[in-house]
């Protein structure tokens, strides 16, 4: 059973939404991601789905809600006023699934709605439901009791909402609840009773539970038989399939951990909080499924329930991901999740599973992208809410570009780490290429080498086969956020020593500073950048090329460049004089200030 239509009209923010959700060719179901900003009714969608899947559920089994044993039987929603659009006179919510042979439909409604007047809306669908009282609340869905039993049973049904979370290794658990007792756990199958919570905020205690057991079945030598209480038999094929599910299971953590040699180990039971282990090549990568990172143990956990719950109806769906079938809803799927775990790790484990129809929310550029590598532009579909738009996938440049950049920042921080780590001297960044060039000619001129004894000039870009890359104040910039964001890289002092035209304001944080050159204003020709500081009579025709640009109505403009490397190249040898680097004195009586700052404890 999977959803295929889903109707909303003045609920939160959703004015009027119709969708119908997409399948493939061989009629399994296609990721669906819905994006939007805060408050667009991501999770208000949601809500509902999970709504009737709860209420679904509720006619066959008597442990989905808390009461149930009692006929109060809470609803997962609320149903009433509260949810609709401010000023309107109702509000509904209309959802249709379907299998093979079935359709299965609910409803949500709220205020003065006749349902005659809505006929139009319907368009033949929600047959079961579409019969409702015109004023007051009302809630409704398709009753069929052997049919729901069968499929929640043999399914994986679950919501993971997104507060979910897993408690980490280092908590103390008796400081906040009574500890759980991690040892062998005996499930009943008991009539009536579903034992698959829906709503999942926190599942790691009962997968270590399941994963004890799945261990142990594959150890099993007797089979159950009528009338006899049990009898050796030592079923080499069966041990073997079961073995099966634990590779199952470790084919997960490979890829969570991204480390192909990642295994389940299994320890002593003297020892409980350590009895599930990771292991690599050998060698222990992990004492404990707890020391899993948060990111890392609610991915693990979130496919291991998947696989728990489908288990749970038909212990051979463990061995098989792809025969698995479902309905799986997550919102904010990426939260917790680094940028390599939204590309990379959820979408590919998203496809292990394509007979189970995810439903997520995303605010991630980097997780679409994700999912267009693994699903292809349409392999998978992007709702835009709150009107339900699908996203065409020219939309996709945006977040090309958006991924492009974060990787080339990722870089920029890596290079910069290992930049400032190698150096043994307070380190001095410019934003030209030339300026360290300039700078340590005029230490020489005015005979003030003292100052290259202490410490180190460079640029703060880079050239490669496309040019320059992170250059000027922009570079600079991007330094001073990396090194604000983490001060612990720094172990010497820095500089960032920006151009006058910058006018950026002294500042002092910890190792880190910020100082401007002051302004020539003697120089009224070169009036921005290092050169600024040289007597303008310096740069004459033989520095400056030309070149003819024709606009749109062929009138000609004589374009000047000037060339810096030449003019660079003069100054630095044939052009070195005192006269010359006259200016650059109040360059080094910053450095002389910098090199006196007191370095913070």
């Amino acid at each position: 059973m999977y959803l295929k239509d889903c109707l909303i009209e003045n609920v939160g923010p959703i004015e009027f939404l119709d969708v119908s959700l997409p399948f493939n060719d061989d009629l399994t179901p296609k990721p669906i991601v819905l994006v939007g900003k805060n408050g667009s009714g991501k999770s208000v969608l949601l809500s509902y789905v999970v709504d009737a899947l709860t209420e679904f559920a509720k006619t066959s089994y008597e442990d989905i809600v808390p009461g149930q044993q009692t006929l109060r039987a809470p609803y997962f929603k609320f149903v009433g006023v509260r949810n609709q659009r401010a000023n309107s006179e109702f509000g509904i919510g209309l959802l249709q699934f379907k299998d093979e042979e079935h359709y299965f439909s609910y409803v949500d409604k709220s205020g003065v709605l006749d349902s005659d007047a809505y006929t139009d809306k319907l368009r033949g669908r929600f047959e079961d439901v579409k019969s409702w009282p015109k004023e007051g609340n009302h809630k409704n869905c398709t009753k069929n009791t052997q049919f729901f039993e069968k499929f929640f049973r043999e399914s994986s049904v679950c919501y993971f909402p997104p507060s979910r979370k897993e408690i980490p290794h280092w908590l103390n658990l008796e400081s906040i609840r009574e500890p759980n007792n991690l040892g062998l756990r005996i499930d009943l199958n008991l009539s009536g009773t579903l034992g698959k919570p829906i709503f999942i905020e926190s599942c790691l205690m009962e997968n270590k539970a399941w994963l004890l057991d799945a261990i142990l079945d594959s150890m099993v030598d007797f089979d159950i038989l009528p009338n006899v209480r049990y009898i050796i038999t030592s079923n080499i094929p069966d041990k073997l399939l079961l073995k099966k599910s634990r590779a199952a299971v470790d084919s997960i953590l490979k890829q969570v951990l991204q480390d192909a040699s990642a295994h389940l180990g299994v320890g002593y039971r003297n020892n409980p909080l350590y009895r599930l282990s990771i292991l690599g090549e050998g060698r222990p990568l992990m004492p404990s499924l707890d020391h899993l990172s948060s990111g890392q143990s609610i991915l693990f956990n979130l496919f291991i329930t998947i696989i728990r719950y489908a288990d749970k109806g038909n212990i051979h769906n463990s061995i098989n991901s792809d025969k698995i079938a479902g309905i799986v809803l997550i919102d904010e799927a990426d939260a917790h999740l680094d940028a390599e775990l939204q590309y990379d790790v959820l979408p590919r484990l998203l496809k292990q599973f394509p007979h189970v129809q995810f439903i997520l929310t995303s605010h991630s550029p980097i997780f679409l992208l994700g999912m267009e590598k693994q699903f292809g532009k349409d392999g998978f579909e992007i709702i835009e809410m709150p009107k339900g738009q699908k996203i065409s996938t020219e939309r996709f440049s945006e977040f090309q570009r958006s991924f492009d950049h974060f990787k080339g920042t990722k870089k920029f921080e890596e290079e910069l780490k290992i930049r400032i780590l190698e150096g043994t001297k307070p380190l001095v960044l410019t934003e030209g290429e030339t300026d360290p060039d300039y700078i340590k000619a005029g230490l020489n001129a005015l005979e003030r080498t003292d100052i290259l004894e202490k410490l180190n000039v460079e640029w703060v870009g880079k050239r490669n086969e496309k040019g320059s890359v992170n250059t000027g104040v922009s570079g600079l910039d991007n330094t001073r956020k990396v090194l604000e964001a983490n001060p612990n890289i720094l172990k010497h002092k820095l500089l960032l020593l920006y151009d006058c035209d910058a006018r950026k304001p002294d500042k002092d944080m910890g190792l880190l500073s910020i100082r401007t050159i002051p302004k020539n204003e003697e120089n009224t020709k070169v009036r921005k950048g290092i050169e600024n500081l040289f007597p303008m009579e310096l740069f004459d025709e033989r520095f400056y090329g030309h070149r003819i640009e024709v606009n749109d109505y062929g009138a000609p403009t004589n374009i000047g460049d000037f060339k810096n490397g030449e003019f660079c190249k003069w100054i630095c040898t044939e052009g070195k004089t005192a006269d010359n680097f006259q200016k650059f004195s109040v360059i080094f009586e910053i450095l002389d200030k910098f090199l006196r700052l007191e370095s913070p404890p």
